[in-house]
């Protein structure tokens, strides 16, 4: 298996597809009901974290709501956009979760962010205002593997005066709500062949995202 690693966000036009909304269900306890995808732009409502100005990189947003039938835990981490054409799937470079209805942040109980590598300040502590860095949280997108694809993950650049610019790829712990919305961000490579994308969880086909997105 192999991966790359995209230019970092730094803590993307509005084309809106219109689809008819689409419901799986996973193992016969996740129902995930696809509800629209668009490419974004670093004014859209909830991108936080703003994309470097690339001509080989569009930034898309996909939609879904989510229903614990048994009311556990939801792992977002298992979310991956796959690209069939240019065999590439790509690690949620940001996500949302909320209740339905208009929300500017993520509520916590729907997910927290958490780093993959671990930045300490001079006495050996985690800083406190970067998403911590916990290796029991686990993070399934490595779980999964599509034999043939290379991994595409996009590192988060933090600033701070007194740790200087910490890089690092972020995961999501698990949310404690059963029902929820979640917005999926992701960054997708657009200067290889034309991409056909799918939205998986885990190794479960969920839909096909149909954007128009040509090689630059």
């Amino acid at each position: 298996m192999k991966k790359l690693i995209l230019c970092s966000l730094v803590l993307l036009i509005y084309t809106f597809q219109n689809t008819t909304s689409q419901t799986i269900v996973i193992q016969d306890s996740l129902e995930i009901e696809f509800k629209k995808t668009k490419e974004i732009s670093n004014s859209y409502l909830h991108s936080s974290a703003k994309m470097k100005k690339s001509d080989h990189l569009v930034r898309i947003l996909v939609r879904c709501d989510l229903t614990a039938l048994f009311k556990q835990p939801v792992d977002i981490n298992a979310f991956s956009l796959i690209d069939t054409e240019n065999k590439f799937r790509y690690r949620i470079a940001t996500y949302f979760g909320y209740k339905k209805g208009p929300s500017l942040f993520t509520h916590g109980d729907l997910g927290r962010p958490h780093l993959k590598k671990e930045v300490l300040n001079k006495r050996g502590k985690q800083y406190k205002f970067l998403p911590p860095y916990d290796p029991s949280v686990p993070d399934s997108f490595e779980t999964y593997t599509f034999e043939g694809y290379t991994n595409i993950e996009v590192p988060t650049q933090y600033y701070n005066l007194v740790s200087g610019e910490v890089v690092s790829v972020k995961y999501y712990s698990p949310s404690q709500k059963p029902k929820f919305r979640a917005d999926l961000q992701f960054v997708v490579i657009t200067n290889q062949k034309t991409p056909k994308l799918a939205l998986y969880y885990g190794k479960e086909f969920i839909t096909e995202i149909e954007l128009d997105i040509a090689p630059k």
